[in-house]
């Protein structure tokens, strides 16, 4: 660039989460499964890269105006050092949204 300026640029994302998407607009079965089913595959991903999302829940899915579904805030993400081997939860704090963690998270 001529004025060696560094510039940032982001996606502007839709405002249309799942929980709004379920509850408040008409959706078949059919699609809330594809909606599910790319969820499914974006964590899927993600931990066999050895990342666990930890904070999975409607608010943090995002769908675009063209079927596009983005899984988001990973700021709760735990990246598993030793792929493979599993992360242990027992020794971290307790973080994320209680209504949506795994039962066996709560100690």
């Amino acid at each position: 660039m001529p004025d060696e300026q560094l510039y940032y640029t982001m996606r502007l994302l839709p405002s249309s989460d799942l929980d709004q998407a379920i509850y408040h607009e008409e959706r078949s079965l059919l699609e809330q499964i594809k909606i599910l089913q790319q969820v499914c595959m974006g964590l899927e991903y993600a931990h066999s890269q050895g990342v666990i999302h930890r904070d999975v829940k409607p608010a943090n899915i995002l769908l675009g105006q063209f079927g596009e579904v983005y899984l988001l805030d990973w700021g709760l993400a735990k990246a598993d050092k030793q792929q493979g081997k599993g992360v242990n939860f027992q020794t971290e704090a307790l973080e994320g949204t209680p209504n949506y963690m795994a039962p066996e998270l709560l100690h």
